[in-house]
């Protein structure tokens, strides 16, 4: 092309060049979808005070974290340097639902491994940390706030 500069494309090449960057197979390489099994509810509110429930599911699907100790997460907590321990889980989209009295709230599902629940929901250390972590993922995903302290109170199981 006369006039385009070496290393640039023509208008003509870009969805070529977008399809070899972006292949269409592998969108559904990284996908999966699964069937998670039920497990806890939390309830909390959002800076709007709009009512937002978190529904904890669990799959066999979504690997589980490292296996640490309280001491090694409280030393982690602690800690002003970064650390790589991660808990995988999968933050589903925003949808609405209906509290027990009829109203439209917002609701997110997420999902971890069933050995890392069992974990969570069996040590108020790690079930705070977990809580508190997919609270802070949901408002970076999402960009919103939410109330972390009502939230970790009000806790049901559902299934």
């Amino acid at each position: 092309m006369a006039g385009t500069r070496p290393g640039f494309l023509g208008e003509g090449d870009v969805p070529k060049e977008l399809d070899s960057l972006f292949p269409a197979s592998s969108a559904s390489q990284r996908t999966e979808t699964i069937k998670p099994k039920p497990g806890i509810c939390v309830k909390t509110r959002n800076e709007d005070k709009k009512k937002v429930f978190i529904n904890v599911c669990t799959s066999e699907a979504i690997p589980a974290p490292e296996d640490i100790t309280d001491q090694e997460l409280i030393a982690i907590l602690e800690s002003d340097k970064p650390s790589d321990f991660r808990v995988p889980m999968s933050i589903g989209q925003l949808h609405e639902e209906k509290d027990k009295s009829g109203e439209v709230c917002l609701a997110y599902d997420v999902v971890i491994s069933p050995a890392f629940f069992t974990k969570m929901t069996d040590n108020p250390l790690f079930h705070n940390f977990f809580m508190i972590a997919t609270m802070e993922g949901i408002e970076e995903k999402y960009t919103m706030t939410l109330d972390k302290n009502g939230g970790l109170l009000m806790m049901f199981l559902f299934i």
